[in-house]
């Protein structure tokens, strides 16, 4: 069974674009495990279908949920068209993240 995603200090990658579901959204993350004592960030990028490039970085602070709960999450307003996470690990050699995305939450403001 595929539970995750695993990189190892060093890592920057991007996941493909996908399409917004809403202007507004909560993304979410879980750390199932990491080895040694690496740093992760993800960060979050949009652009409208008929822009060209890596699109905009937005800044959103991905807080831990609960204490001690391994899942991270990041209001983001304003969304354009399309929206894709940018996965950095940087720490010592051999340290690594086990992480996954997990089901954002879409909202409009009324």
């Amino acid at each position: 069974m595929y539970i995750g995603q695993t990189l190892l200090e060093g890592s920057n990658v991007f996941s493909p674009w996908l399409s917004r579901e809403a202007d507004n959204a909560i993304f979410s993350y879980e750390i199932i495990k990491s080895g040694g004592t690496p740093t992760f960030t993800v960060t979050v990028w949009h652009k409208n279908e008929e822009d060209t490039g890596e699109g905009d970085s937005l800044t959103a602070t991905f807080s831990e949920i609960v204490s001690g709960s391994g899942i991270y999450a990041a209001t983001v307003t304003g969304l354009k068209e399309l929206v894709r996470f940018e996965y950095d690990v940087t720490g010592s050699p051999g340290d690594y993240i086990l992480f996954r995305m997990l089901e954002s939450t879409a909202y409009n403001k009324a």
